[in-house]
């Protein structure tokens, strides 16, 4: 079974005591309490020895010391779905949670346009900024969540921006209400920001000793640069420094709208997160140390999902992690049987194929490197679809772990800022 060390891959370690479904660990569901980690607490125990993170997880799995900035920042995650590299951050973290609801969040404006809602908004003093949103739940409530469903607040011209700092006010003065389009934006503590280029480059030589770029950017066509593709993953969110919950400032990672679905009874509704494990010898799982694949639909639905035309996915940001057990034969890709055993170069066919899963991956990785992928057998485990297809119902076993991870790459393109 190929696979990455796990002392040098910050991979999920989770621990089989959190799985809450049958045949998770060969035997019968095992009751946990449930627990809400806020992106605040991700970075407290970040900074601890012995962290208490969701499903035993690395310190450092979310949030970690930035390679060139004086503060912590959120990490990014590469991982497959439909058969492509796709990108993600993980902002807050859920063990067995009944439900997770949308809750409203409200932005100001002088006027209103419903073809473009934030054309008006309220600005600050400096007629420049635009006045912070209400937040009606703070992280410290057990219905805390980043989901959010919006509304445009119209106040008079000329209101001062910091005359609205809750949605009770809001109410009580009858002010009109304009539904939006639901928004992920999730509080975050003044320490933590989003990643540059130069953490994600930095993190992934050093764990994988892969070269980002190399999925983001697409190999049949080259253009835009790198760095152009890279700046436009990192804007698809933004720190905002001006947000309040009753009264009180708070700062959010806002990572836009359309980007996760709720049902009629404002439930956000997860899709799988598939993580990838083996049987050892002796009988017992442990981890692959593979890349995660994102589905895009509940699982065994056959629904797909609904990308807009600027490479905008509208499912995810709640996702559902299930394991995988994989068989006898199935590998991941590494870059060193992928690389060119007389130059160390690893050749441009395979470079968004390293770090994959493939059912096979015993028997087809020999022809594969050995043709430089001009020949490929393998059956890549790279979908929902490959997966459900390939694998079944008994080898994917949910959990009650649900991690918020909004998308910012997805089929090697950045997801566009909105």
């Amino acid at each position: 079974m190929t696979g990455v060390p796990r002392t040098l891959v910050p991979l999920l370690t989770l621990a089989l005591s959190w799985a809450v479904a049958a045949g998770a660990c060969g035997g019968p569901p095992v009751a946990t309490p449930s627990r809400l980690w806020t992106m605040a607490d991700l970075q407290d125990e970040s900074h601890r020895g012995d962290c208490d993170n969701p499903a035993g997880l690395g310190c450092q799995y979310f949030v970690m010391p930035s390679a060139t900035q004086a503060k912590d920042v959120l990490v990014f995650k590469l991982a497959f779905s439909e058969g492509q590299p796709m990108g993600y951050m993980t902002t807050d973290f859920w063990a067995n949670y009944d439900r997770i609801w949308v809750q409203p969040l409200y932005f100001l404006v002088t006027a209103w346009n419903q073809a473009a809602p934030m054309s008006n908004r309220l600005k600050e003093s400096d007629g420049v900024t635009p006045a912070g949103a209400i937040f009606s739940v703070g992280p410290d409530s057990a219905f805390y969540s980043p989901f959010w469903s919006v509304f445009y607040v119209e106040v008079p011209p000329g209101t001062p921006a910091g005359k609205y700092t809750s949605a009770r006010q809001l109410f009580d003065e009858g002010l009109p209400m304009h539904p939006g389009a639901n928004r992920f934006a999730s509080i975050a503590p003044a320490g933590v920001d989003l990643p540059d280029q130069q953490d994600i480059t930095a993190f992934y030589r050093a764990m994988f000793d892969v070269d980002v770029n190399d999925y983001l950017m697409p190999l049949a066509n080259p253009e835009p640069p790198t760095d152009t593709q890279f700046s436009r993953m990192l804007a698809s969110a933004k720190r905002s420094p001006t947000g309040w919950i009753d009264g009180r400032p708070v700062e959010y990672l806002d990572f836009g709208p359309d980007n996760f679905s709720a049902n009629a009874a404002l439930e956000v509704q997860d899709v799988p997160l598939y993580v990838f494990r083996y049987r050892k010898a002796d009988g017992s799982y442990d981890l692959l140390g593979a890349p995660n694949v994102g589905g895009v639909a509940p699982a065994f639905s056959g629904v797909g999902g609904f990308v807009s035309a600027a490479n905008r996915p509208q499912f995810g940001g709640l996702w559902r992690l299930y394991l995988v057990n994989l068989p006898s034969g199935a590998a991941m890709l590494d870059k060193k049987m992928a690389s060119n055993p007389v130059t160390g170069a690893l050749p441009d066919r395979l470079k968004d194929r390293v770090l994959r899963v493939a059912l096979n991956g015993d028997s087809c990785f020999p022809l594969l490197t050995s043709s430089e992928g001009l020949t490929d057998n393998c059956t890549w485990l790279d979908s929902q679809r490959a997966l459900e297809v390939n694998l079944g119902r008994s080898a994917l076993v949910p959990t009650g772990l649900q991690p918020a991870c909004p998308f910012v790459m997805w089929r090697k393109i950045a997801v566009p800022d909105r």
